[in-house]
Parts: structure tokens; sequence; C-alpha cells
């Protein structure tokens, strides 16, 4: 039996933007919200501080919950949780972590969203939470995209 992991995620608005996150394997290339995994015995909220941290060079103050949505692998290999929560940058200076997974690091127009190949594949999402205004935290249920 697999386990679930839980991947928390900040959702960092600037304008008509949201801080996204450039990632590659291999010679694949896509965005996220910037966070990660949560460890055994640390709260979701210090697991998205210390990722903001090793990603992006901020410190963050973890705010409410947006929303929440799974990507469950259809082959059973991949099951992930991702809390996503409104958060506000209190210090730091913004550049991309060392690990070689990160490619770069940026405010993106919401516009742009639909362009470019999001994991999991929120872009309608959030387009609509920005300009819907939605403070209400929703379950968007599974996602999964190759």
């Amino acid at each position: 039996m697999g386990v679930i992991r839980i991947r928390a995620a900040a959702l960092i608005r600037r304008g008509n933007s949201v801080l996204m996150i450039e990632h590659g394997k291999n010679e694949r290339r896509y965005w996220l919200l910037p966070g990660g995994g949560v460890e055994f015995g640390e709260t979701v909220a210090g697991a998205l501080e210390r990722e903001m941290l090793e990603e992006t060079n901020l410190q963050v103050k973890v705010g409410d919950l947006a929303f929440t949505s799974e990507t469950i692998d259809p082959r059973g290999q991949r099951h992930v949780l991702h809390m996503v929560f409104w958060s506000e940058i209190v210090g730091g200076e913004l550049h991309v972590g060392q690990e070689e997974r990160l490619k770069s690091v940026r405010y993106v127009d919401i516009d742009e969203l639909p362009n470019m190949v999001l994991h999991p594949p929120l872009a309608e999402h959030l387009v609509r939470l920005f300009k819907e205004d939605q403070p209400r935290a929703k379950h968007l249920g599974p996602l999964w995209s190759e």
C-alpha cells in the first residue's frame, strides 16, 4: 500500500500576479506554486515556512487555507494532497533556491497561466480565484497531468 504525500504551498499575490516556481526534471519543465512536502512531526505551516525559505529565500507568514487539491496517478504510483495557503512575505529577498530541480522563480501575471505547464493543472482555478476574489477555502478534488 502506498503513502499519501502532503504538500504545502504558498499562494502569494502581488497585484494581478502570483508567485510561481519553475521545476525541471530531465527534459521536462513545469511551474508550481512554491512549497513542498510536510515531514513527519512537522506542522503544515512549519513545512511551508521551511520550503519557502529553501526554494525562494523568502520568509512568509502562513495565512488562511485557500484551497486543497489532490494529484492521484492513475497507475497508482503517486498520490499527493496539496494544501495551498494564502501567504504573506515578511522577509528575505526573492531568488531561486540551490536544488538542481529548481530553475527559476518569478511573479507570473494570471493571464499567462493558461499558457504555462502547471502541476497540478491549477491555471483555470487560479485565474477564477483572482478575478472573483473568492476568499473561502475550497477542495478542488483530484487533478492529474502527465
